[in-house]
């Protein structure tokens, strides 16, 4: 299926909608925000603050094994001085995205594992990013996290048919995205992509979750911050792959673009080593928590 083919299938799919989904309001505050020069942590907190339900959301999710902070926070103001503004600002707008893009009446099981397998994609690509280099933790966060979001709108839309597809093929990502595709003409990576580019969100991010499977046919370095698509494409595989298997070729292992991006960074990754990380960080997954679906 050509790009042009399933672009023009989701651009149908949006005309059906009663509204695209926006980016709420209290988010865009925030990350206007965030943006100005010389912003202090209480302007941070104080934006955040004129969505209560939203800072009871940011607060469960700082607090978890996804963060690792060593002690709880009980306030916004002390969450952005622990984490720093760039991390709430990532957990806030992830949240509020997944909120705009669900609806009430979501079949809350398959709702609930799109989301929990979202946290943990974030969770591991935040820990990647922390160990090529530092400075790509707070971006790949929300680039793991709103990887997903395109499976939550598919939920949304077509309901219980996406909702059978979602836990037939869940534990087989590419047998997912081919049953998205021959079923809907457009696979939720190719969703993801068109509603962060709709939110006007960073193309770093846009390219990112666009390329988070070699299926998908764009090359990671033809991305804008080609590290950071690297680091999604990583985590998705780590959460979803079986790495005990002998053959690991179809796993993230066996993608050379990835290890020829992360190669560059500053940490990067030893061949040698690749195996035992990518292990460790799936046993992180294990022992991660569920969160409810707010």
């Amino acid at each position: 299926m050509s790009r042009e083919t399933e672009s023009a299938a989701i651009a149908r799919l949006f005309e059906t909608l009663p509204e695209i989904p926006s980016m709420p309001k209290s988010v865009a505050g925030v990350l206007e925000t965030v943006q100005r020069h010389g912003i202090s942590l209480s302007e941070v907190a104080e934006a955040l603050e004129q969505d209560p339900a939203l800072c009871a959301k940011v607060l469960r999710v700082s607090n978890s094994a996804y963060f690792g902070m060593k002690r709880q926070v009980s306030t916004i103001k002390l969450a952005v001085v622990v984490l720093g503004l760039r991390e709430i600002r990532d957990i806030a707008m992830g949240i509020a995205l997944f909120d705009a893009v669900g609806a009430p009446e979501t079949e809350i099981r398959t709702a609930s594992d799109i989301w929990n397998h979202a946290l943990a994609v974030g969770a591991v690509a935040r820990r990647v990013g922390n160990i090529v280099d530092p400075g790509f933790q707070d971006g790949a966060f929300v680039a793991g996290l709103l990887s997903d979001i395109g499976k939550m709108l598919l939920l949304t839309v077509w309901e219980g048919q996406y909702a059978g597809m979602y836990q037939e093929h869940s534990k087989t990502p590419a047998r997912l995205v081919a049953a998205e595709r021959e079923r809907f003409g457009y696979s939720h990576a190719a969703v993801a992509r068109a509603l962060t580019d709709h939110w006007n969100l960073p193309q770093g991010l846009v390219d990112a979750v666009g390329s988070q499977y070699r299926e998908d046919g764009m090359g990671l370095r033809s991305c804008r911050n080609p590290e950071m698509a690297a680091i999604v494409r990583l985590a998705k595989s780590v959460v979803d792959d079986d790495l005990e298997r002998p053959m690991l070729d179809d796993t993230a292992l066996g993608d050379e673009e990835i290890w020829e991006v992360l190669n560059q960074t500053r940490y990067p990754i030893a061949p040698e080593n690749r195996l035992e990380v990518m292990q460790d960080l799936a046993n992180m997954v294990q022992g991660l928590p569920r969160i409810p679906l707010f």
